[in-house]
């Protein structure tokens, strides 16, 4: 029984056939593959980099990222920019004596609403209830020296301002805003 053999040699991805034998007969001189030559890494690597070239990354410029505000509202410094409030339980931060917070809720009908801020200690915060920020509050607790306001209002329909105001603050501070309607 004979079987045919295929005899191959791969060079750089080239593949020749050189011949076909048969187990019976001997190879002849023609069908035997010469020895393949081998590339130094010297010219080796120039053909692989021109089959792959390789584009450098460039390293990255370190750059300064803003640290993302722990405050849920920011910005919320003016009435355009107040936050959308329920009844609940907030907890916010004042940055400085400049930084305003500002909140606004809606009623459907009329209801006694409570709004209790419980401020950090050392610090003096106020407390404001607008019906439109622009004008006149319709409630607000300003007790001197003190971080805990309160305020209560009967209501109508409308949207509702509230105004956190720091009158004294001793750097970043947490507050609590406690809102309530019956």
């Amino acid at each position: 029984m004979r079987t045919a053999v295929l005899v191959t040699v791969v060079v750089l991805s080239v593949v020749t056939v050189v011949g076909l034998q048969t187990e019976a007969s001997p190879p002849s001189p023609s069908m035997v593959p010469e020895a393949t030559p081998t590339l130094s890494p010297e010219a080796y690597l120039p053909l692989v980099m021109r089959l792959y070239p390789v584009t450098p990354t460039p390293t990255p410029v370190p750059t300064s990222t803003p640290t993302p505000s722990p405050d849920w509202c920011e910005p919320n410094d003016a009435p355009a920019e107040a936050c959308e409030i329920g009844v609940g339980v907030y907890q916010a931060l004042v940055a400085s004596d400049t930084d305003q917070d500002w909140y606004r809720f809606t009623t459907t009908v009329t209801r006694t609403v409570d709004i209790f801020l419980d401020g950090p200690d050392g610090d003096d915060y106020d407390l404001y209830l607008y019906g439109d920020p622009a004008g006149d509050p319709v409630a607000y607790s300003v007790t001197p020296g003190t971080p805990d306001e309160s305020l209560s209002a009967l209501l109508g329909r409308g949207e509702w301002y509230v105004l956190v105001f720091p009158i004294r603050s001793t750097g970043v501070r947490p507050y609590t805003l406690v809102v309530t309607m019956k």
